[in-house]
């Protein structure tokens, strides 16, 4: 941790692997990054494997940010950011929830 910003790479969960995770006092950010596709792909992909949900009950702002880098020089970068209040992923059905690693009662 430096100066209170903990961050990982390549942080495993049951479906799959947040490139970057960036947890501060009062949010969790999770960072994908694609090249050459979009950003809101890369978005959706944190959404869609469930990135932020081991996070759900931290009490902290969760934010999902995709980032696209082209391979040519003159595109540039694409960014795109989401805060995550609500994700309607389906109840645990497991004592204890493989995908966050969590009692099923969130």
């Amino acid at each position: 941790m430096l100066l209170g910003v903990y961050v990982q790479s390549e942080v495993h969960t049951a479906r799959g692997r947040c490139d970057a995770l960036v947890q501060t006092e009062k949010y969790t950010y999770a960072f994908e990054f694609k090249l050459d596709k979009s950003a809101q792909e890369a978005l959706a992909q944190i959404e869609t494997k469930g990135y932020l949900l081991p996070y759900a009950q931290s009490g902290k702002t969760r934010v999902g940010v995709g980032i696209n880098f082209f391979d040519t020089a003159k595109s540039g970068v694409g960014m795109v950011g989401e805060t995550v209040l609500n994700l309607s992923y389906p109840p645990c059905q497991t004592p204890l929830c493989p995908c966050c690693f969590q009692s099923s009662t969130h």
